[in-house]
């Protein structure tokens, strides 16, 4: 056996503190150029492929304040894909659409990229696979590689090598990050999986052509803050955004009982796609799959849109206060990264009843 390495998940360090010459928090530049088949610009977080992130009012909300978005693939036909992109209104090339790899979603994605032709839509695709390095998911990414003007995301991958694959395949942006949900069992399942963190400084070493989508494991905006700081390109998360408002999970009052209005709601519901539910809900034929996910409740943030400033605003406080940096590749070169101990994590918490 090789020699152990010793890895690191986001509550092991912190960023340094830097010295700031900027007058104004406004200084700071939350938006982010990426150049794809089809370029955009937005905030670099994006909402995970996920039906409990992924509901019409949400996605608009997203859209409208500048953030990427994803559509998850976990639905019955590919008709009602197509039907629920047609109710989220005019996509454009920063909505990533998810499917699955090629081996059993060939025709879904031909019906798919034929229905794109033909609209005019500018989305991307999102192939949306547990573990992004196979030779499955490799042969997908080549398959839509060969239409020039689309952009690709792929994952998800926890090493360099998995990350090289999918880059020379041709994905625009991939996803690193594997088991880090907190919905996400597979290192409990099958005991494989990588600290998020530990994956990004791996694969922003060999990254070159593709962008870098962290995702797993994101608890709060200091987390989005320190997968850039590693060299994340763009930031996913699900129970950020599964926990307010325009979500549409179902609402629980203190009592964990359902709510009988917004005002009593302290928890909201979650799960995983790899969770037995989702599986009894989207798995018509009843196969055998591997339950990789759980569902539960989780705590109500309240209205998306004030989550969304809060977000930003921390954001953009990170940025220019504490790094007195302008811009993301900025805030990237310039940070250092310190290990804390335990105590060092409790200390950093917040500790009041």
């Amino acid at each position: 056996m090789d020699s152990i390495r010793k890895v690191y998940s986001y509550n092991d360090v912190l960023l340094s503190p830097r010295h700031s010459d900027l007058e104004h928090l406004t200084d700071a530049q939350l938006m982010s150029h990426f150049d794809a088949p089809k370029p955009f610009s937005v905030i670099p977080v994006i909402n995970a492929p996920m039906d409990t992130v992924c509901s019409t009012n949400l996605l608009s909300c997203l859209s409208r304040m500048a953030l990427a978005t994803t559509v998850h693939r976990l639905f019955n036909t590919v008709k009602d894909q197509i039907d629920f992109l047609v109710t989220i209104g005019g996509t454009s090339p920063s909505c990533f659409v998810a499917v699955g790899n090629i081996d059993k979603w060939e025709r879904w994605i031909d019906t798919l990229l034929a229905w794109r032709e033909e609209t005019g839509r500018l989305f991307g695709i999102l192939v949306d696979v547990a573990n992004g390095d196979t030779k499955s998911t490799v042969k997908t990414v080549e398959y839509l590689r060969k239409i020039g003007n689309l952009n690709i995301m792929a994952g998800n991958v926890a090493t360099k090598s998995g990350f090289s694959r999918l880059q020379d395949a041709g994905a625009n942006f991939i996803r690193v990050g594997l088991g880090g949900s907190s919905i996400c069992s597979t290192r409990l399942a099958t005991g494989f999986g990588l600290p998020t963190l530990t994956s990004i400084w791996d694969c922003e070493q060999i990254k070159s052509t593709a962008y870098l989508v962290a995702d797993g494991g994101i608890e709060t905006t200091g987390d989005i803050c320190k997968a850039i700081g590693a060299g994340a390109d763009m930031v996913m998360c699900g129970k950020l955004f599964a926990a307010t408002s325009l979500a549409g999970n179902v609402l629980f009052d203190k009592d964990k009982q359902v709510a009988q209005c917004k005002d009593d709601a302290k928890y909201c519901s979650y799960r995983g796609m790899a969770s037995k539910e989702s599986s009894d809900k989207f798995n018509s034929k009843k196969t055998s799959v591997s339950v990789e996910g759980v569902s539960g409740l989780i705590p109500y943030t309240g209205e998306t849109e004030e989550v969304l400033n809060n977000m930003l605003g921390n954001l953009r406080s990170s940025m220019a206060y504490y790094a007195g940096c302008r811009t993301w590749e900025e805030f990237k070169r310039k940070l250092k990264f310190v290990e804390i101990s335990n105590q060092g994590w409790e200390e950093s918490k917040t500790r009041v009843i």
